[in-house]
Formats: C-alpha cells, sequence, structure tokens
C-alpha cells in the first residue's frame, strides 16, 4: 500500500473520513494501515490511506470484522484496489440483467481454469448457457464479475467441498392461482421458475415427478428473477409458480394459494452448505475445525425455539430485511433445522444433479462434492453432544 497523492497529517485523515485519530492507529497496529512517512515527528498520509479507511468504514458498516477484513487483505497481497472491487460487487444491486456472449476462451483467462467439470456445473447452476462456435452466453453477468473476484483472489472454482449443511430441502413452494384447485389441475397449463438449470427449475421438476406430472405441465422462465414470476402469474401468463420466502408473503397477500411446500413435501434438495475449500482444508484442517465449531455452535442456537426473537434480529440485521420479512424466512427455514447433526444429504445433491439441465451434468456423481470427516471427528469428539447437554 502507497502512500501517493495529497500529504495529510492524521489529524486531515480523521477530518476527511470521520474516523477517530485514535481508531486510526489501532488500525495501523493491527496491520490494516500501513505507517505513514515520517518528517522528523510529525507522520504524513497520502490519498491511499483515505481509500483505504473509507474501505474498512464500508465493510464495517455491512457487518465484517476487524479479523476478517485483515484475513481478506492478506489474501488480496495487502491491495486495496483488489478488496475495494470485492466490496464493489457486495454493494451492487441484484436484479434482472441482460445475459452476455463471450467466447469459451475469454470465460477459462478469466476464470483460470480450463476444466470442463467446471462449465458444465456452472451450467447446472443456470448461470452458463453453451451457444456453441466457441461461445457462452452469461445468463447472470453480476453472478461471474462476483466469481471473477474470488479467482483473482487465487479461488480455482473446482477447488470446493461441502462439509455441513444450511438446507437439504428445497425451501421453495408453488403458488397458484385461484383457478387450480388441486395439483393434478395444473395438467395442461403453465408454471414458471426464475430460468432452466436453476434451484427454482430443479424444485419445479422434483415437484412435478413426485406427483406424477412431467411432460403434462409446461415449465417456463420468467426473466431470471421472483419478481418476473410473480409479474407472470399476476398477470396470468402462468397459472403458478415456485417461490421462496419473503416473496411467499407478497404471494399470499396478492390471493395466490401454497399449492405445494417444498420442505414438508419431504425430497431433499442440497439448496445451501458450509463450503471449503480442498486445498485450504488439507492443509489448515485445524482451523477448518474452528469455523466448523462456531458453525455447529450457531446451529444449535437458532434449531432451539427460544431464541426466534434472537434468530429473527440476525436474520433481518444480515439480509437487510424488514422484521416481517425475517419472520417469514425464519418460519419456512426452522424446519429444515432439525437435524442435531447437519450432514449433506448426499440424495439432495444427487437430485440436484439428477434434474439437470446439461446431459453431461447427469452422469455426475455427489462424492466430489462431499466431505463428512470434519463433523464425524465433532461428533466422535463429544463437542456436539456438549452442544445439548442440559
Amino acid at each position: 500500500m502507497g502512500d501517493a497523492g495529497a500529504e495529510l497529517t492524521i489529524d486531515q485523515v480523521a477530518q476527511r473520513t470521520g474516523m477517530s485519530a485514535r481508531n486510526i492507529r489501532a488500525h495501523q497496529s493491527r496491520g490494516l494501515l500501513a505507517p505513514p512517512t515520517l518528517r522528523g515527528r510529525t507522520g504524513y498520509y497520502g490519498t491511499e490511506h483515505v481509500a483505504r479507511v473509507g474501505l474498512i468504514q464500508k465493510l464495517q458498516a455491512d457487518g465484517f470484522s476487524l479479523a476478517l477484513i485483515q484475513r481478506l487483505l492478506r489474501i488480496a497481497g495487502d491491495s486495496t484496489d483488489s478488496l475495494a472491487r470485492l466490496a464493489e460487487v457486495l454493494h451492487e444491486p441484484f436484479g434482472p440483467e441482460e445475459p452476455r456472449l463471450v467466447s469459451t476462451e475469454e470465460l477459462e483467462r478469466r476464470f483460470r481454469t480450463r476444466s470442463r467439470e467446471v462449465r458444465t456445473t456452472l451450467e447446472e447452476l443456470g448461470f452458463l448457457r453453451l451457444v456453441g462456435n466457441g461461445e457462452v452466453e452469461e445468463m447472470t453477468p453480476l453472478a461471474f464479475k462476483g466469481g471473477e473476484v474470488f479467482a483473482d483472489l487465487g479461488v480455482p472454482a473446482e477447488d470446493l467441498v461441502m462439509v455441513a449443511a444450511g438446507s437439504n430441502y428445497p425451501v421453495f413452494s408453488l403458488y397458484v392461482n385461484k383457478s387450480v384447485p388441486s395439483i393434478q389441475g395444473l395438467a395442461g397449463r403453465k408454471i414458471a421458475v426464475t430460468r432452466t438449470g436453476t434451484s427454482t427449475d430443479t424444485a419445479a421438476r422434483i415437484i412435478l415427478e413426485h406427483f406424477g406430472l412431467t411432460g403434462k405441465v409446461e415449465i417456463v422462465t420468467a426473466g431470471g428473477t421472483l419478481a418476473g414470476i410473480m409479474a407472470a402469474m399476476s398477470a396470468g401468463i402462468v397459472a403458478g409458480g415456485i417461490i421462496s420466502p419473503p416473496t411467499t408473503a407478497q404471494a399470499a397477500g396478492a390471493g395466490f394459494t401454497e399449492l405445494v411446500n417444498g420442505v414438508r413435501l419431504g425430497i431433499p434438495m442440497t439448496q445451501s452448505a458450509l463450503t471449503f475449500r480442498k486445498s485450504y482444508l488439507a492443509r489448515n484442517r485445524e482451523t477448518a475445525l474452528k469455523v466448523l465449531r462456531a458453525y455447529l455452535a450457531a446451529w444449535a442456537y437458532i434449531r432451539t425455539p427460544a431464541n426466534e426473537a434472537g434468530t429473527e434480529a440476525s436474520i433481518a440485521r444480515y439480509t437487510r430485511s424488514t422484521s416481517e420479512q425475517a419472520a417469514v424466512a425464519y418460519r419456512a427455514f426452522f424446519p429444515v433445522w432439525q437435524d442435531k447433526i447437519p450432514r449433506v444429504d448426499p440424495r439432495g445433491v444427487r437430485n440436484a444433479i439428477r434434474f439437470g439441465a446439461n446431459p453431461q451434468v447427469r452422469k455426475m456423481t455427489p462424492a466430489s462434492l462431499l466431505d463428512d470427516s470434519l463433523l464425524q471427528e465433532l461428533v466422535r469428539s463429544g463437542y456436539v453432544k456438549s452442544l445439548y447437554s442440559e
């Protein structure tokens, strides 16, 4: 981190940034800020220092601890620019985006991998569509921008493994208009998902197969957003759609009816999981175990009914949602938190693969994506049991 630009005293930096001189000195002692250039007994700071202070303030406002910011800076080679790119992605609004055509060579260069498995996984997730002639279509360019930041920080896209579940079931619901009296009443009609190959699409196919409606109900896409699904439902273009909380509350308020609840249906589908780099686990297993212990402690907290208010408050804070929206999300997710040991269910991973839009993806197995050994170690040590002792 350089000290180019205007020369400022610590009091001037404090005045420009609104951060106290005491905190600026504390950030220097933590290694978050480079020391000033000394002339005599006076230290002078540059524009790089001011930019770093502003970025730290922005990340802290988003809930990042100073310890986490410090680790991110180490990964970023102490580069304010690299960390700023990450902060920019975190602050950009997510919404409808226009797909973008890129060459496969450009994609490989940006993600620093030529792995065919990575490309097919991105297709399965609905982020990518192969169009031929050496080109692919980025369905959500903003998601790719975020991926590029992490690639720049040295995270290979294929070097990931799930160690604990966040949700083994689809926290989605099929909502329909009042003209649909039952699930069988959807035959010959249309339901909307965000995009082909996304989790809403997978949930739709799981539901239709379960009720013997595969091929009898047309699945259409709605522009890549839940808002698009709601618009299609409200305009009568489709009879129903796959949505998640808190959009479910909006649908209910608009007069739509929940026909199928994905969690209550009971068919596994991995929706989220605690994930590490495989190479990191090989070198830092003890650190990973510490993270997993903290994760399990939080898991024990949120699955305890007495902690409902605290859990909803955390949801509202970290998702920037209202208390009413947080309550809807809590009620929807609470059933998937009931296992004391949150193992990733291979059946859920397999279902996500099985209903993939790409034929090559459907040949994959969950084995390379799962590592249960850390959970097993904490179970054997008695740590999990200690979280639930009277």
